[in-house]
């Protein structure tokens, strides 16, 4: 996904927030917060909220819950 794709989501009324931690150089990081302005949030949120489970020997649990199988 290239700096054109995500600029076309701030023709999507209801987005309001994108989290892309690591996708971006600095400077069209900053371009990106100049093309949304303030009524998309860029990069407000560094923990996901998404659950991801562990692997290896404790690929049972997600953060640190045990889990069934």
């Amino acid at each position: 996904m290239n700096f054109v794709c995500f600029s076309t989501l701030k023709l999507l009324p209801a987005f309001s927030t994108l989290d892309i931690f690591g996708t971006l150089a600095q400077i069209p990081l900053q371009q990106l917060r100049d093309e949304f302005g303030t009524r998309i949030h860029l990069n407000m949120f560094p923990f996901s909220n998404i659950a991801r489970p562990t692997t290896g020997i404790q690929c049972t649990s997600i953060w640190g819950l045990r889990t069934r199988l």
